[in-house]
C-alpha cells in the first residue's frame, strides 16, 4: 500500500469518525426537545435546523432549576456544537478529493487529499484540520451526552434512562 492510498484510509476513518460524532449531537438536541419542554413540541420543533433547535434548547434552559456550573457548562458545549456544524457539513457535503499542487522551489507535483467546498472554493480542510475536527468533535460529542441526562433530570426532577 503506498502513501497515498494509506493517507486515503485515515481521511476514511476520520470522516466517519466526525460524522458519527456530530450526529450524536445532533441526537442530543432532539432529546432535549422530547424531554424539557413541559408542552409536547417535538413534532413541531424536530424539523428546525440544527442551529435553530439548540437557540431553542438555550432558552429552555434559561429559566430551569440548574446549577449555574451545570448550565453554564451544557451551554458551552451545544455552543462549541453549534460552531462545529459549518465543518460538519462541509465534510459531509463535499468529496474528498486529490489536489495537485507545485512544489515552487523544487518544481515538482505534489498530490494531496483534501475537502474542498464545492461552491466556496477557499473552504477547505486538510488532514491536519481533519484529525483536529475528528478529536474536538468526539470530544464534544462524549461530553454533552454526560451532562444531557444531569439537565434533563434536574429539569423534570427525575432520573430518565436515555
Amino acid at each position: 500500500m503506498n502513501k497515498m492510498q494509506i493517507e486515503i484510509e485515515e481521511w476514511q476513518k476520520l470522516i466517519g469518525r466526525a460524522i458519527i460524532a456530530a450526529g450524536e449531537i445532533e441526537l442530543v438536541t432532539y432529546k432535549c426537545l422530547m424531554f424539557l419542554p413541559t408542552e409536547n413540541i417535538f413534532e413541531v420543533v424536530a424539523d428546525l435546523p440544527f442551529s435553530k433547535r439548540i437557540d431553542l434548547i438555550c432558552r429552555l434552559i434559561k429559566d430551569k432549576p440548574l446549577s449555574k456550573e451545570l448550565r453554564d457548562n451544557f451551554l458551552k458545549l451545544l455552543g462549541e456544537g453549534k460552531k462545529m456544524a459549518e465543518t460538519r457539513n462541509l465534510i459531509a457535503h463535499n468529496p474528498m478529493q486529490i489536489s495537485v499542487y507545485k512544489n515552487e522551489i523544487t518544481g515538482d507535483f505534489l498530490p494531496m487529499p483534501e475537502i474542498v467546498a464545492m461552491r466556496k472554493k477557499k473552504k477547505l480542510i486538510r488532514i491536519n484540520d481533519m484529525r483536529k475536527f475528528t478529536t474536538e468533535v468526539e470530544r464534544v460529542s462524549l461530553d454533552i451526552h454526560a451532562l444531557m441526562g444531569q439537565v434533563i433530570s434536574a429539569c423534570n426532577g427525575t432520573t430518565i434512562n436515555l
